[in-house]
This record gives structure tokens, sequence and C-alpha cells, in this order.
């Protein structure tokens, strides 16, 4: 697998104080870390917590959720993304879970049913949303109809560029570039996106390059925002690996500058799954899947699952995160906030099936039956959170990081267990950085 992510979740620990995640959030930062996830469960509103996090000092990429998509609609949760990266220019992408009957139906008063079509509606807007589209959808839990995000998609990016000199070259026409100067292709970047302008250029000259051999055909705005009507295209033969393609070209010059609508860098829509249906649909919906608290040999079976799916819906298979909650020579005091933490999944639709297939199903018979919080967590035993976590010395973790990487996943979440003693994690943080640079 080439370049694995090594990203951070904050935790919220029962036990600990909600505001550590600001500093587990600074740390990650510091620490070179990839992304950062903000979820959200009952402290923490998490595109309020995003954009606290995304305004302060640093520029680690942030993804929001698991949201669950019966307590917040498609446009709400659009909304919330597009408002924290308008308000704090970081990269943001969106993470879309199922929850639970405990958040959904006990605190929030709604209905969780239908799970798996729920998710892949909620997906399918969120979509249109976040790409900048007027999104049209009337499914069987969801529907929407004529809304628009007013605020920059997250999604798009809409660059406008002046094509370089070499781009010029490249192309059979050409074209007016009074403006390019002696510098390669120039970004004149939009509101609210800050991007690496060496990286983008270069994109940019490609694209500018693709249009003018007829290999794009995606209408054209001047950098006045007007449109251009279409032109006539001529074949020309394009060499496509070991074939010889038709495609056409335009016989026009091409304006000063153009903006063009294209894949924004760094944004990924998410969708949390275990189950084979809620598989399926973020298979056939999503750029990425996310699992938490599963063993490696969990994350295969997924990943299979994954790449099944997505193969019969002939479309790429997304890449899959794993949530792997870690400890760095953990104390007692860390060992009792896991286990403690675990009490709440025990009966957690979905969470209860993975605990059961990792061979702890008297717990969760337990956490059925009706038995105390106090009695639960006390048969939960310290092998339940090492299955399903990383928790050690240093060669013990590494070698746990390279099961879950091994078993598939091309990003490892690290949740560190946080403590009185150090709130930020940053011994956990700072041993996993190490194991992930070596």
């Amino acid at each position: 697998m080439s370049n694995p992510r090594l990203s951070v979740s904050l935790p919220y620990w029962q036990d600990r104080d909600p505001l550590d995640a600001l500093l587990v959030a600074e740390a990650a930062d510091k620490l070179g870390y990839d992304r950062l996830w903000l979820g959200e469960m009952a402290t923490f509103d998490a595109f309020a917590l995003a954009t606290a996090v995304g305004q302060a000092p640093g520029t680690i990429p942030l993804c929001i959720g698991p949201l669950a998509v019966a307590v917040r609609t498609p446009a709400n949760i659009a909304m919330g993304v597009a408002s924290v990266a308008a308000l704090t220019g970081r990269p943001v992408s969106v993470a879309l879970g199922t929850s639970s009957t405990v958040v959904v139906n006990n605190w929030h008063g709604r209905e969780r049913r239908s799970t798996a079509i729920h998710l892949e509606e909620s997906a399918r807007i969120v979509r249109q949303l976040l790409d900048g589209e007027k999104a049209e959808f009337d499914g069987t839990v969801e529907r929407i109809t004529g809304y628009r995000l007013r605020l920059p998609a997250p999604g798009r990016s809409s660059e406008r560029i002046v094509p370089s000199r070499s781009t010029l070259e490249a192309t059979e026409h050409p074209m007016r570039t009074e403006s390019s100067g002696d510098v390669g292709g120039r970004m004149i970047k939009p509101a609210f996106r800050p991007r690496d302008s060496a990286r983008m250029a270069a994109r940019a000259d490609c694209e500018t390059v693709m249009v003018n051999s007829g290999l794009v055909r995606a209408p054209l705005r001047t950098a006045g925002g007007s449109s251009e009507p279409p032109v006539e295209p001529r074949a020309a033969t394009v060499s496509s690996g070991a074939a010889q393609v038709a495609a056409p070209s335009y016989t026009r010059a091409v304006p000063d500058q153009l903006e063009f609508d294209t894949a924004a860098a760094g944004f990924e829509l998410v969708v949390a799954a275990f189950g084979e249906r809620a598989l399926a649909a973020a298979a056939r919906t999503a750029d990425r899947v996310v699992l938490n608290l599963v063993t490696p040999a969990q994350v295969a079976r997924c990943v299979t699952a994954v790449r099944r799916y997505a193969a019969a819906a002939n479309r790429p298979a997304p890449a899959v995160s794993v949530w792997v909650t870690a400890a760095a020579d953990p104390t007692p005091e860390m060992l009792l906030t896991l286990r403690r933490g675990m009490v709440g999944y025990l009966r957690a639709p979905g969470y209860d099936a993975m605990f059961a297939e990792a061979g702890f199903g008297d717990a969760v018979r337990l956490a059925y039956s009706g038995a105390h919080p106090r009695d639960v967590l006390a048969a939960v035993s310290d092998e339940l959170p090492a299955a399903v976590g990383m928790f050690g010395d240093a060669a013990t973790l590494a070698d746990r990081l390279a099961a879950y990487r091994v078993a598939g996943a091309d990003e490892v979440v690290i949740v560190p267990v946080t403590a009185a003693a150090d709130p930020a994690g940053l011994q956990t943080l700072e041993t996993i950085a190490r194991i992930g640079r070596e």
C-alpha cells in the first residue's frame, strides 16, 4: 500500500474534560498527522468544534463526523461543512453514519429506521449539495428539491487560471498570454479556498491542454463570469495507452483567463459502515468507508466486501479508514477510561455484532439484559479494548499498526486515550507519529 495515512480523531472520554479535545487537536497538527477527525457524541456540536479548531493556528485538514443521518438533514450537513470550510480556509471532508438507537431515538427524539437506505439516500443528496449542484432527490426516506449551497461548495473547486507558456507550446492553437508573464501557470485563488498554488497551477495547465485538445468538453466561463457558447470541434487523434482514439479539438482561441469547476483537492465524502447493507450503500456512494472498534481481521473482511459491492456498482472501490483507540504504555487509569468507554457500545446496533464476532458475546448479552452499567463495566476485561485497539510499548504499537495496514486500511485514525497527567494524549501521539515515520 502506497503512502498510507496516519490521522487522529478527537476522543470524547466520559471521565475527561471535554476541552481536552482542543489540546489533542493542537498536538495532532504539530506532530504532522495527515488529518483530524471530529466526531459528534454528547458534548460538542461537531461544526462548532471544527470551526474553533480550524481558526486556531495550524493547517491540518479536517473531517467532520460521522454525523447521524437520522438527526441532521442532508441540507443541514452540507451547510455545516460549507460553513466550516468558509470560516477556516481548511480542506474539510465529511463522514455520515447511522449512530445508535440511544442517540437518535432517546436523545434526539427521532426515528431510526431503514438505516442502510437512509444512509445511502443522505449520501447521494449530500454529494449533490457539496458538489455545488441544485439538489433534487425523492427517495424512500429523504427528499429535497431546489436547494443549492450559497457558500462555496467544499466538494468543488472553481479555479480561475492564466495559461502558462508551456501550456501554449503544448497546444495546437495559440492563445493570448499577456497576463502570464515569465511565470508558470498563475492561479487567482477564489475566496475561502486557500490552495497550494504550485500544485493547482500545474493541474490547471493540464486542464487547459485537455480543453484545447478536446479531451475535456466542460463549459468554459470567462473571468467576467459570462458563459461562452460551445464551438464545433474537429477530429484529432490522441494516444491513450496502447490505443489510438479519435477526440475532438477546439479551433478557437481560449480567453486570457478561464474558470474551471473541478473536484476539490482533499475533499472526501465518507460513510461509516460495518454490516453488509451499510457496506454496500457505502461502496455505491462514498469516496471512503470508515470503520470503528474493529479487529484487523474484521477490517480485511470489510475491505473485501466494499470492493465486491463497488465492482457490482461499476465504480472504483472506496478507500478504507479505521478508527483505532490507542495508548502508549497505558496506566491503570487509562485502561479504566478505555473500559468505561466501551460500555455504551456493547448494545449499540452494529457495534454489538462487532464485539460478538470478536469473541465478547457474553459482555454484549449482559449489556442487553438490562444490567446496571457498573455491572457491565465489571464484565468488560482489558482484553476487549485490546482486541479492537493498540495498547502497549512502542514495539507492540508498531506491530498493531502494521496489522491494520496489511488488512487493507489505507488510513489508520488514532483515538488517543487521555489522562489527567497527559490531557493531550501526547505520549501516545508522539510514539505513534515516530513509528509512522520509520
